[in-house]
């Protein structure tokens, strides 16, 4: 398994931990490559089970994952959980319980992540730590 699957496959299940405690979840990337993975491997990573989940081009109101990029326009109200893929971009929206970023051993991608860190501190927006 390549470094991109390993992160993939992370994600679901951190996604999988939140969906068990029956959080409604919206994971938000501009990475129409990751979207497009992710949205097959919650239907297919485990053999067991699967995540429901729908996109911007399945919308289901009642799905507790919403996959999407920056541009769909979701109701903040109707999700308590932000997944932010976005590597390089910091969340501004404060409304959601639990905000959800990735840190990866890449050091360009640790040290923005530093300054996001910063950035949601000063904002007063708490930040959760889960080690994969």
């Amino acid at each position: 398994m390549n470094k991109s699957n390993d992160l993939e496959k992370s994600i679901c299940q951190i996604i999988k931990i939140y969906y068990k405690q029956k959080y409604k979840i919206v994971v938000k990337t501009n990475d129409k490559t990751l979207l497009s993975n992710l949205d097959a491997m919650l239907w297919t990573f485990e053999q067991i089970s699967f995540i429901p989940h729908c996109t911007r081009d399945n919308f289901d109101k009642d799905a507790s994952v919403l996959l999407c990029d920056d541009k769909y326009d979701y109701d903040a109200d109707n999700y308590n959980v932000l997944f932010n893929l976005n590597m390089e971009e910091k969340e501004k929206n404060n409304d959601f319980q639990i905000l959800i970023e990735i840190v990866t051993q890449n050091k360009s991608q640790k040290d923005y992540a530093r300054e996001k860190y910063t950035y949601y501190k000063n904002n007063n927006l708490d930040i959760k730590y889960e080690n994969l």
